[in-house]
């Protein structure tokens, strides 16, 4: 029985003048609390356990090299965190960020017609409207953003990690296909088979 409900029982029971006997809702009354008290020691208990953090297998060195072979287009998310033995998800959050990650679109402050010049300059959509690959690389297709944006602001430029991030949200949301890959960074027949396996989620 709740605390609520004993209360009230007792409250009932003092107006209706029944026989009911304090001992019994004091009975009641303190196997309630304890009943309350082993709850909640149960719940911090197990909250406890599922909160217990394991010590990460990778080194922040590991997690430094991960992310310059990305934002360098040496690998994709998928290969990096497979080859640095680092969670893809952890990869994701230290590049692009935790949440908001298309808002770097708007931060960008580029015109409808200026998405749409870059969009040519990346798949040539002046001759084939629906293509949605490129192989342009992030240095070719930042310095023409650059450039973009300049002509109306000259002290625009993308700095640290915010290029490579503002690429991935424009890929995302023109569904373009990155198939460059840093020369030297791998075979060229590895090259061709990877570029077989881009996905949407990967510059």
């Amino acid at each position: 029985m709740s605390l609520r409900k004993a209360l009230l029982l007792r409250h009932t029971a003092a107006n209706l003048n029944s026989p009911l006997h304090e001992n019994t809702l004091l009975v009641w009354l303190v196997g309630s609390l304890f009943t309350r008290s082993v709850a909640c020691i149960c719940r911090l208990e197990y909250h406890g356990h599922t909160l217990k953090l394991k010590a990460p297998t990778w080194t922040q060195s590991q997690l430094q090299e991960a992310i310059q072979a990305v934002v360098r287009q040496r690998m994709r998310f998928t290969q990096a965190a497979t080859h640095f033995g680092i969670p893809k998800g952890t990869l994701y959050d230290n590049i692009l960020g935790k949440s908001k990650r298309m808002a770097v679109l708007d931060e960008a402050g580029l015109l409808a017609s200026e998405e749409r010049a870059i969009l040519d300059f990346c798949c040539e959509t002046s001759v084939s409207p629906y293509n949605r690959r490129t192989k342009k690389s992030l240095a070719e297709v930042l310095a023409y953003v650059e450039k973009l944006r300049r002509s109306r602001d000259p002290s625009f430029a993308f700095i640290g990690l915010t290029g490579f991030r503002w690429w991935w949200a424009f890929c995302k949301k023109h569904s373009i296909v990155s198939l460059y890959y840093e020369v030297g960074s791998k075979t060229k027949n590895s090259k061709v088979k990877n570029e077989s396996h881009t996905t949407d989620d990967e510059c």
